[in-house]
């Protein structure tokens, strides 16, 4: 009998952005809980930066920011997070944060 093994952060970066690529609210749904254990166990760039587009997606700003603030804490000099963070606050109209960030 073959053991089913948990997947690696690879195999859930790869697995969730697939299911983000087909679109449906469902599969955007999938591959945001992919994301999200996955960075449970072995958070990476590739993972949070996943769950960023995801729950961008399900317009789940708060959860959004939250997570941009994880990568910009813990990725010091990946700078495209401050434009993903202004532009998420700009969508709820957080317009002196976005500034500040900007």
């Amino acid at each position: 009998m073959q053991q089913v093994q948990q997947p690696t952060s690879n195999s859930a970066v790869i697995n969730g952005w697939i299911m983000l690529g087909k679109g449906s609210p469902q599969s955007i749904q999938n591959a945001f809980d992919i994301f999200s254990e996955a960075l449970e166990k072995n958070p990476t760039l590739e993972l949070y930066l996943g769950k960023c587009e995801a729950s961008e997606k399900l317009k789940k700003f708060t959860v959004t920011v939250d997570t941009v603030n994880n990568i910009i804490v813990d990725y010091k000099t990946f700078l495209p997070a401050q434009e993903i963070k202004a532009r998420v606050l700009m969508m709820i109209g957080d317009w002196e944060q976005s500034v500040e960030v900007a």
